[in-house]
């Protein structure tokens, strides 16, 4: 519950935090923040309702590095495959902003007055959220959900989407215990089980700092989360979220939310600054927007049973393809009279199979074309500050030296991690071999939470935490210690040397 009451004290901090988002190190750069990962296909929802007559509907997104949609709108572009197989038929493919589809979404938006009071996030958010519901078609359905230290919700999905935004514009910030997990757990309860009412392709965007009032109890907070995951599961929906940058959120909170957006297969974005999430909704409100519809009436399939289904699309050379969605008991399609007459043609077939044969070993033989090789791009791995996707080789992450930070800290003994630099970006930088610190280091060596780094005034005041295997400066043992440009660090078994920005 500490940090939940340093939450509330936020509002006397407004002034501070006023000042320090109208410096230069508050404010995102001009050009603009690459969010995570690569370039991917994401199979977003089927529709297997009239698998009975062969008609499937499937909602795929196909988005760039930047979380921005690539149109991708050729029929052969495209590759669908049941249980594994691909498949053949009549496919069409259209963006959802321009087919007969519609997307059901809740947004949850959090209104605390902590939040509230720092930059004017709350008011952001909400312009950001009615322009995405304005741009929405008569087809699609929405619902809002509001909360601080209490829960509030605008009802039940509607297609009045303008009846959603005036609903957003009446709720204000209140409290300063923030009920995220309960304000998600109410948006799913919204979806119903089944999909005759409220159709297959369900979203929700979360736009929150992560905090929430069962951090003080890790128990409960497990259990509460898993129970979100396995709705959002049972009921496919994708919980997409635009984490926002607090002073007094902490990292772990962040990577909470993030983990659970991940985990239903929704978008993580992160926003360090208004401008970034005004930025992010939105690249969102394109996201939707430019999902693709592919209406498929199939050839022949083998139904009645739960069927895997994967989409996969090829562009500029490269093929990309979805992770797998499962669906239940899909329907097996109902018999039609060129099956008997199939059936009445076998004699006819068998004469003329020897023949066919023939020619379609000729044909294959003279048209053989080489494997296809699927374009890779190079490893990468998540920078361990700004959860970035960066190559392997990189000793120091070029978006953390890009973004604004305090001093820096390099490894100078020898082994893996040598030429390893971390940035010191907080007031406060925790040091330490567990989750949750600002600067992880993985050594048997460092302890949980080994140290701390605390900046002001342009002094850095370097403390042992009371680890295990101590803190030294230049070679002395210190309990408490000002820091000074080229200063020798070593945390437990690992030398660094400290530097200014």
């Amino acid at each position: 519950m500490n940090r939940l009451r340093k939450r509330g004290s936020v509002v006397h901090l407004a002034t501070l935090f006023a000042l320090a988002l109208a410096s230069p190190m508050a404010h995102a750069q001009d050009g603009e923040r690459i969010t995570q990962g690569a370039t991917f296909v994401r199979l977003d929802a089927v529709d297997a309702s009239a698998s009975a007559e062969s008609n499937f509907v499937f909602f795929a997104s196909f988005l760039d590095k930047k979380r921005t949609p690539i149109a991708a709108l050729e029929a052969g572009q495209w590759t669908i495959s049941f249980d594994g197989v691909p498949v053949t038929g009549l496919l069409t493919v259209k963006k959802l902003s321009e087919s007969d589809a519609g997307l059901n979404l809740i947004v949850v938006l959090q209104a605390d007055e902590a939040l509230a009071s720092q930059g004017g996030y709350f008011e952001l958010a909400r312009k950001g959220v009615k322009k995405i519901l304005s741009g929405l078609n008569s087809r699609a359905r929405s619902s809002a959900v509001v909360y601080g230290d209490s829960v509030d919700n605008s009802g039940a999905l509607s297609p009045g989407h303008n009846e959603t935004a005036s609903w957003l514009d009446e709720k204000k910030s209140a409290g300063a215990t923030p009920v995220l997990y309960d304000a998600i757990e109410k948006a799913l309860e919204t979806f119903p089980a089944e999909f005759a009412a409220v159709g297959a392709n369900r979203a929700i965007l979360i736009i929150s700092d992560g905090t929430d009032k069962l951090g003080a109890n890790p128990s409960a907070q497990k259990d509460q989360l898993q129970k979100i995951q396995n709705t959002a599961n049972r009921r496919r929906v994708h919980l997409h979220a635009i984490g926002i940058h607090h002073e007094v959120a902490m990292a772990e909170e962040t990577n909470r939310l993030k983990k659970l957006s991940e985990q239903s297969g929704g978008t993580w974005r992160y926003a360090v600054s208004g401008a970034e999430l005004e930025q992010y909704l939105s690249h969102f409100d394109s996201e939707i927007a430019g999902q693709h519809v592919l209406t498929l009436k199939v050839d022949d399939f083998e139904g009645n049973k739960n069927v895997g289904f994967q989409v996969a699309v090829e562009n500029e050379g490269g093929k990309y393809e979805s992770m797998k969605v499962i669906v239940n008991d899909v329907a097996q399609a109902k018999s039609h009279i060129g099956r008997y007459l199939i059936i009445a043609g076998g004699v006819l077939l068998a004469l003329l199979l020897g023949f066919l044969g023939v020619k379609l070993v000729g044909f294959i033989l003279r048209n053989r074309r080489p494997t296809e090789v699927v374009a890779q791009g190079p490893d990468v791995r998540a920078c361990a500050q700004c959860t970035h996707m960066i190559p392997v080789e990189w000793k120091t992450c070029q978006y953390c030296e890009a973004l604004p930070h305090k001093g820096r800290l390099k490894v100078t003994s020898s082994g893996e991690m040598n030429g390893q630099v971390w940035f010191i970006k907080e007031s406060v930088t925790n040091v330490g071999s567990a989750e949750g610190n600002h600067i992880v280091i993985v050594d048997k060596s460092v302890s949980k939470r080994h140290a701390g780094i605390k900046v002001q005034d342009n002094r850095f005041e370097l403390a042992d935490y009371g680890s295990t295997n101590g803190v030294l400066v230049n070679g002395q043992r210190v309990t408490k210690q000002f820091l000074k440009a080229g200063d020798s660090v070593t945390i437990g078994g690992i030398e660094l040397e400290f530097t200014l920005k």
